[in-house]
């Protein structure tokens, strides 16, 4: 499985001529997981993020980058994405901001596979 949506953009006008445009996406797909030699598919979310530039309204460039696998927790990465918008952060910075959060989340996927199965044990 593999959707993407668009949750938010914003808009810069660089001058007269130029703006950009970023669009912000969630990503829903799923995450192949060994947990005990058993596989486990667990739901996950990511961002990708668009930038789009145009002169005198004609799309000159764009430029993508992506997370696919942030966390199980879809509310995490709409609250992220607002953050993301809020401060108009481009594509080219995307890890900078949400690799922090990456590595802040990696358990997350402990916690999902825990309320899936009801156990703890190490998901790799």
């Amino acid at each position: 499985m593999y959707n993407k949506n668009e949750i938010a953009s914003y808009k810069t006008r660089l001058d007269d001529d130029k703006e950009c445009i970023y669009k912000y996406y969630v990503i829903e797909t799923n995450k192949e997981m060994d947990v005990d030699g058993k596989k486990l598919s667990v739901s996950c979310y990511g961002i990708d993020v668009i930038s789009e530039l145009y002169e005198k309204g004609k799309l000159c460039s764009s430029f993508e980058d992506s997370i696919n696998y942030l966390t199980p927790f879809l509310g995490k990465v709409l609250k992220l994405i607002d953050y993301l918008k809020d401060n108009g952060v481009s594509p080219l910075h995307l890890i900078d901001i949400a690799g922090e959060y990456a590595d802040e989340w990696v358990g997350d996927f402990d916690i999902e596979v825990y309320l899936e199965r009801g156990e703890i044990s190490a998901a790799v």
